[in-house]
């Protein structure tokens, strides 16, 4: 009955966070919250589900096994504590004003809260990075008062709270005039205790399971060594004459008639060296011709000419640009605008009314609207280099020596001088002229003019990046990860995995495919020396770890998949083409849409160290988990094929000892990912838990990727081939997690 009981209230739990998701969606904001997360019947199903496991425990034998007994007892100390906070805890807003001082906040359910001290506002200010209106960080200097006179001065800025008698306060956000500031209140004297309490218990608990001998990870890991020493077989490979290095973009390819008197590639070399104010940041002008060649073509090349020669072509020459196809939007885009080919120019989508073709398609319902909007936002970039939105090369100190970047085309301030004014207003004048005459000295001497009033003009100010910085990113820029790489690793871990399939399961192995794997194995980490050496790059320039997008995320992933792929590839022969073909689908998957985004400066909320272990747990676990998927699959496939009965059971529970191996780190890992998260949301917002979808799809991959860790309750999973279909379909969590909730579901955490 208490069996019965648990899983009932499990799937109630799981379906109930999985609706929730769906509604508040397709209804409102804030509706899941309101019927559903604070719902009775939904605290009640957490309720039976804790009470019912640990009565199950109680009559269990897991008194005995100390590690998992921790973890369990962990989960019932932070339910406590959440219910300690939701019943005893204090929670509200607070605004001031500069100057002003209150002794009241707005408490969640609308009321006035009294405080037993005054809080006063001495300054607020809002801290950008060096040469940039990008904020790095919201800071209020405050003060608080008791009313026997005693007073303490302290700063509340992002991830860095005030305590003061039990209360804590956290920077909200701001008025819009600068000059007054909202706080987060919270008053939790013992819900935080006990929280605390439950996350030290949680982690204590999770590193005890992966080192104690009697685990369930040790006890995996031993029974796989034991299977790998009586294996007749360890690899089997077979030679695969792929060129894995080669880059169809490196191949010149003619360049269209109207665009052939371009700007010689060295000549807008140096323009790209100059520095502009682009993306909240100063970088070189290199990254925004990246950028904006990568929006319009898809690729950071058009037809062999560098993204700084269609840049400076699309500055200086317009109307000849105007009229290149260059610009890829989609099929259904080309049928509205009565082309036939995906490439159309500037002027095409300049006549063809796209405004009106997009409120007809939505009035409609068509399908086009989504592809002619997206045809209408590139038009939008070349309307921004037009109004000078991406060419903010010149910067401009004020008396207080603070910076602000200008383009020919802004209104300068009025106290330029006459000669800046003129020389900010024609001076690409002259390089249009120069191209016009094909003079190439003169063009290339404008750079360096430019060039030369940057360094005058931001001389002891802070605003240019360190020279070093400036360099990395221009090599990170040219180096890239392209598609070719991605396809390629792709390609070969397809083709590797089902031939690797075949043999290990006939158990034919040879001295040859040994050589052959040894090979594959030395090229695939050269392929993740690269990816570690364009993360450390991307980490330098952007000046905190690249983990905030999910470009990035999806990179380290990649990364991720290299390093367990070739730390396994010695016990599990399908370890090295699942490290080929999760290295590059992920590298694929994070250039969906746009390739490479920018790097920009990172978020206030996201300036905390807590970030990094965050996203590192999570991905750790979602490559592991991966593998997990891939074995499944493997097991699948191997059933399926002709192979010998004598080794196909053999290897298929191989595969299921290697997954349980890797299942314990992988959930462990998602684990502490999410509660480190937690502890993050509480430094940042006073809050441990909000609800929202990827949180809410996170705990649900969680506690899915539970079950078979508890055979007792989850019936079948103990053997092979079930555990093998149930990992295979159960990675479907992880791609909601992390894709679904993205792309359909929205929420606070949509950027990764």
């Amino acid at each position: 009955m208490i069996k019965n009981i648990i899983r009932a209230s499990f799937i109630g739990v799981m379906l109930s966070m999985i609706a929730a998701t769906v509604l508040d969606q397709a209804l409102v904001t804030g509706f899941a919250a309101a019927h559903v997360y604070s719902a009775w019947w939904f605290c009640l199903l957490w309720a039976i589900m804790a009470v019912a496991s640990f009565a199950y425990i109680a009559k269990s034998g897991m008194r005995k096994r100390p590690a998992p007994l921790l973890l369990h007892i962990s989960f019932g100390v932070i339910l406590a504590g959440a219910l300690a906070t939701h019943t005893m805890g204090e929670q509200g807003v607070m605004r001031i004003r500069e100057g002003g001082e209150t002794r009241q906040f707005v408490s969640d359910d609308g009321k006035l809260t009294d405080l037993p001290f005054a809080v006063s506002l001495n300054k607020f200010e809002i801290i950008t990075y060096p040469g940039t209106d990008s904020p790095m960080d919201y800071v209020s200097h405050v003060s608080f008062r008791g009313e026997d006179g005693y007073s303490q001065d302290a700063q509340i800025s992002m991830n860095n709270i005030a305590t003061h008698m039990g209360y804590r306060f956290y920077q909200a956000s701001y008025d819009p005039d600068r000059r007054g500031t909202l706080l987060s209140v919270s008053h939790d004297p013992v819900g935080i205790g006990v929280t605390y309490t439950g996350y030290a218990m949680l982690f204590i608990s999770l590193l005890l399971l992966l080192i104690m001998p009697g685990e369930t990870f040790r006890r995996s890991l031993k029974a796989l060594n034991d299977r790998a020493k009586s294996a007749a077989a360890k690899t089997a490979v077979v030679a695969l004459s792929l060129a894995t290095w080669v880059n169809a973009e490196a191949q010149k390819i003619e360049v269209e008639a109207d665009v052939t008197e371009v700007m010689p590639a060295d000549v807008a070399a140096r323009f790209g060296d100059l520095h502009a104010y682009y993306n909240g940041r100063v970088c070189p002008l290199q990254t925004v011709a990246k950028d904006f060649t990568m929006k319009l073509y898809g690729r950071d090349t058009y037809m062999g000419l560098t993204s700084e020669q269609v840049l400076m072509g699309w500055t200086l020459d317009a109307p000849r640009w105007a009229g290149v196809r260059m610009i890829r939007i989609k099929r259904a885009a080309a049928a509205e605008l009565g082309m036939k080919e995906t490439l159309v120019s500037y002027d095409d989508l300049a006549n063809g009314d796209l405004p009106a073709k997009i409120r007809k398609a939505h009035e409609e319902g068509g399908t086009s609207a989504r592809a002619l909007e997206e045809a209408e936002e590139k038009a939008d970039v070349i309307r921004m280099l037009f109004a000078g939105q991406m060419l903010k090369v010149f910067p401009l100190a004020d008396s207080a020596r603070a910076v602000k970047w200008y383009s020919p085309a802004d209104a300068l301030p009025r106290s330029t001088g006459e000669a800046t004014s003129s020389f900010v207003r024609d001076i690409f004048g002259r390089a249009a002229d120069g191209i016009k005459t094909r003079d190439w000295e003169t063009v290339g001497s404008v750079a360096d003019r430019v060039a030369e009033f940057q360094r005058i003009a931001a001389r002891g100010t802070g605003a240019l990046p360190p020279a070093g910085k400036f360099k990395a990113e221009k090599a990170y820029n040219k180096l890239g990860v392209t598609r070719p790489l991605a396809m390629t690793l792709t390609a070969v871990g397809i083709m590797f995995f089902f031939i690797v399939a075949y043999l290990w399961g006939q158990g034919i192995t040879s001295r040859a495919m040994r050589i052959f794997t040894a090979t594959l194995s030395a090229l695939l980490g050269l392929v993740g020396a690269y990816l570690a050496a364009m993360f450390c790059l991307r980490w330098y320039v952007g000046g905190h770890l690249p983990l905030s997008n999910g470009y990035e995320t999806m990179q380290f992933m990649s990364l991720c998949a290299i390093v367990c792929s070739l730390a396994c590839t010695r016990r599990f022969a399908l370890a090295l083409p699942f490290g080929y073909l999760l290295s590059g689908l992920t590298m694929m998957v994070s250039m969906f849409g746009e390739s490479n985004p920018q790097v920009t400066n990172l978020m206030p909320v996201l300036q905390s160290p807590l970030l990094s272990v965050h996203v590192c747990l999570v991905m750790i676990s979602y490559s592991l988990l991966a593998f997990t998927a891939l074995n499944g699959l493997a097991a699948i496939a191997m059933r399926a094929m002709p192979l010998r009965a004598d080794t196909t059971g053999e290897r298929i529970e191989t595969l299921a000892a290697i997954s349980r191996v890797l299942l314990t780190p992988a959930v462990a890992c998602l684990a502490a990912g999410i509660f480190v998260g937690a502890i993050w949301a509480n430094q940042s917002w006073g809050r441990y838990w909000g609800w929202d979808p990827k949180e809410v799809w996170a705990l649900i991959t969680m506690m899915f990727y539970a079950i078979p860790f508890h055979p007792t309750l989850s019936g079948r999973l103990g053997k092979a081939m079930a555990l093998h279909i149930f990992l295979a379909l159960a990675f479907a969590c992880v791609l909601m997690t992390y894709f679904g909730v993205n792309y359909l579901l929205g929420g606070m955490h949509s950027y990764a």
